[in-house]
């Protein structure tokens, strides 16, 4: 492929990656944005860091989701394994040029060309990276407010005097307000609760390494 021309705020790469882990990735990626999270909000529901997600979906990051991860996707997204890993891929690697932009607004944008097997490069993907808190598509029954109101009155009930995963939470919010309950509202509502006087959710890690919450 030529040298591309490049703007200022854009740079090019050049590597090769395991196509099965990419295409998790991505694949994941369709199936959590179909599901209406964002990727801060799927990196709540498995337990990890805020920036989790965006990291593996960022190509130019070695970040990958590990095995033990798959079950827990599977769980989260409550979809079939062929929907998030492809287990019949021609090739082992995958040969990749991209152009990674960075944007006004903080974010990246990034061009994902994918070598064929006559030299050519084609597009694999395009997309840019969600601001922080900005929600993806399906729209929240409840508001912050009555998230915040639901998880004190559970915190008084001794909901939490066992630790409990972010994902857990999330069910618990969403059979009680009988539909899809952003995360980010759980989130937002744990910082509200901690800077009130006598009341606190302590954050923890279990014996997998993800975080958990507990009175």
């Amino acid at each position: 492929m030529n040298k591309p021309e490049l703007l200022e705020n854009q740079t090019a790469h050049y590597f090769t990656v395991s196509s099965i882990d990419f295409e998790k990735s991505y694949k994941t990626m369709d199936m959590r944005i179909a599901k209406g999270f964002s990727d801060r909000e799927l990196s709540f529901l498995l337990g990890y860091h805020p920036l989790y997600v965006r990291d593996v979906e960022n190509p130019l990051h070695s970040k990958r989701y590990k095995a033990r991860d798959t079950n827990y996707l599977l769980h989260i997204f409550n979809c079939t394994l062929p929907e998030i890993l492809d287990g019949k891929l021609e090739e082992l690697t995958y040969k990749l040029f991209v152009v990674a932009t960075s944007n006004s607004d903080g974010t990246k944008s990034y061009d994902i060309f994918k070598e064929e097997p006559n030299g050519k490069h084609k597009i694999f993907r395009s997309f840019t990276e969600l601001p922080a808190f900005k929600a993806v598509g399906v729209k929240s029954v409840a508001s912050p407010i009555m998230v915040k109101d639901f998880i004190l009155d559970l915190l008084d009930e001794g909901y939490f005097s066992e630790p409990k995963t972010g994902l857990e939470l999330f069910r618990t919010c969403v059979k009680h307000f009988k539909g899809h309950v952003r995360p980010f509202f759980i989130t937002n509502a744990f910082k509200l609760i901690h800077k009130m006087d006598g009341r606190s959710i302590k954050v923890s890690k279990n014996e997998m390494k993800r975080f958990v919450y507990s009175e």
